[in-house]
C-alpha cells in the first residue's frame, strides 16, 4: 500500500496533552486525622509486577505536600453519582476546608498508618510512593499498589473482580463521561466464536443485572443538583436585585 500526502485528512494543532479518554479520580492523603482529597486527571498503570501507578500533580497543591511528606496515598475510583464531589475537590483547595465534609464523601480507614479510602467509592487502591520526578507544569509520583479494596457485590461467584457493573467516570477535553456502552474484551477479536458468544451473554448479563439501579440512582441524583444549581442561581439574582 504506497502513501500520499493526498490521503492526509488531519490537521496539525500542535503539541497538547489531548490523550483520552481519561480515568478521572479522588486521591487521599494525609493523616487519618486530618485527610485531604484531590482530583487527578493525570493518573495510569504503569507497571503489571510489581503492580504499579502514577500520579502527576502540581507542587502549588496542598495534596502535593501531604505525599511528599508521607509517601503514602489511596486512589478512589469514580461512579457517576460521585461525579459533582469529583469535580468539587478539583477546584477547591483544602488548606483550610474539610473536602470530606464539604462533599458529603465519607472517610472509611483500611489499612493502618495510611489516609482513609473513600468509602463511597466501589475500588480504592492503597499506595506508597517508590519515587518523584520532576517533569515541568507537574511532578509525577510513581507508587507501589500494596493493596486493593473492592466491594463484596463486585466479584462474582468464583472471585473474580466485575468492574465493567460499574458506572466509572471519564475525562476528555474539560469535561465528564459515565462508563461508555460495553463493545468487547479483551483478545475477542482473535477469539473463537463459540468462546467470544458466551462471554458476551455472560458479560451482558451482568451489565443488565447490575446497572439499572446506577443509572436510575444517578439520574435522580443529577436532577436534583441540577434543581440546587437553578436555586442557588435564583437566590444569587434576588441578593443582587
Amino acid at each position: 500500500m504506497s502513501l500520499s500526502n493526498e490521503s492526509i485528512n488531519k490537521v496539525s494543532i500542535g503539541p497538547g496533552t489531548l490523550l483520552g479518554p481519561l480515568p478521572s479520580v479522588l486521591v487521599s492523603c494525609g493523616s487519618l486525622e486530618k485527610p485531604n482529597l484531590i482530583t487527578i486527571g493525570w493518573t495510569g498503570i504503569i507497571n503489571s509486577e510489581p503492580p504499579m501507578l502514577s500520579i502527576s500533580l502540581r507542587p502549588s497543591r496542598y495534596s502535593y505536600e501531604l505525599i511528599v511528606s508521607d509517601g503514602k496515598f489511596i486512589v478512589n475510583l469514580v461512579t457517576a453519582s460521585m461525579t459533582r464531589a469529583l469535580d468539587f475537590c478539583g477546584v477547591k483547595s483544602g488548606r483550610n476546608l474539610d473536602k470530606f465534609a464539604a462533599t458529603g464523601l465519607t472517610p472509611e480507614k483500611l489499612l493502618p498508618d495510611f489516609p482513609p479510602a473513600v468509602a463511597e467509592s466501589p475500588v480504592a487502591l492503597i499506595c506508597e510512593v517508590k519515587e518523584k520526578i520532576t517533569l515541568g507544569s507537574h511532578d509525577c509520583f510513581i507508587a507501589y499498589i500494596k493493596d486493593v479494596f473492592v466491594r463484596p457485590q463486585l466479584l462474582d461467584k468464583n472471585g473474580a473482580l466485575c468492574l465493567y457493573t460499574t458506572d466509572l467516570v471519564n475525562y476528555l477535553h474539560g469535561n465528564y463521561y459515565a462508563h461508555s456502552e460495553w463493545i468487547g474484551f479483551f483478545g475477542y477479536s482473535v477469539a473463537q466464536s463459540k468462546i467470544s458468544v458466551a462471554r458476551s451473554k455472560k458479560i451482558m448479563h451482568l451489565i443488565s443485572a447490575t446497572t439499572r439501579e446506577g443509572r436510575e440512582k444517578f439520574s435522580s441524583e443529577r436532577k436534583q443538583g441540577y434543581r440546587h444549581d437553578r436555586s442557588k442561581k435564583k437566590a444569587s439574582r434576588r441578593t443582587k436585585n
